[in-house]
């Protein structure tokens, strides 16, 4: 018998969808998403935008993620994972929407 482990659905705020119909990736989003909570299981998901500070009209989907049961090292592994994997979910020139924020909390 295996237990299974329910997350809270992830709010995607109007904001985010309308830059990501925007941007063409609104079909890619859930699978996004998805990936974040697979290599981050235990972490905290929010979705928002984020306007670059130094380029005018640059916007940014990021998908922030806290989690306190990783140290630095298995965090880096992680983001670089994420990294990797993004380009399975959507293809390279759309890439640059998507950013990840990593937190680690105590």
């Amino acid at each position: 018998m295996s237990l299974a482990t329910q997350t809270p659905a992830l709010v995607v705020p109007a904001e985010v969808l309308a830059l990501a119909a925007k941007q063409g990736v609104t079909t890619y989003l859930p699978a996004v998403l998805e990936m974040t909570q697979r290599i981050f299981p235990n972490a905290s998901l929010s979705v928002l935008v984020e306007d670059d500070p130094e380029i005018a009209n640059d916007r940014h989907i990021v998908v922030r993620v806290q989690v306190e049961d990783l140290d630095v090292p298995q965090a880096l592994d992680a983001r670089y994972q994420w990294h990797r994997e993004l380009f399975a979910c959507c293809p390279a020139p759309l890439v640059s929407v998507f950013r990840v924020g990593l937190e680690l909390t105590e």
